[in-house]
């Protein structure tokens, strides 16, 4: 995660466009939901080895976060950002 979050952290340095600030907005949030309300949740279930609190959060709410997420840097596209 740490390794992921320091690539997050380069992609904010790099020049933004004016014309894409809504997609790049929308990028940053959605990676932040991820991170809080799905990664993290996820490391500290799988460092108490509970392997339900584990499976319960990848089957309702990771998948959904993972796909914002998606959503998000994919209509962002090469020609708009």
């Amino acid at each position: 995660m740490n390794k992921g979050q320091a690539e997050f952290e380069y992609y904010k340095t790099l020049p933004q466009p004016v014309e894409a600030a809504d997609s790049l907005k929308e990028i940053e949030a959605s990676y932040g939901a991820l991170v809080q309300q799905g990664l993290t949740p996820l490391v500290a279930a799988l460092e108490k080895a509970d392997m339900p609190a584990y499976q319960k959060q990848v089957q309702t709410v990771q998948d959904a976060l993972e796909g914002r997420f998606a959503r998000a840097v994919e209509g962002c596209g090469i020609n708009s950002c």
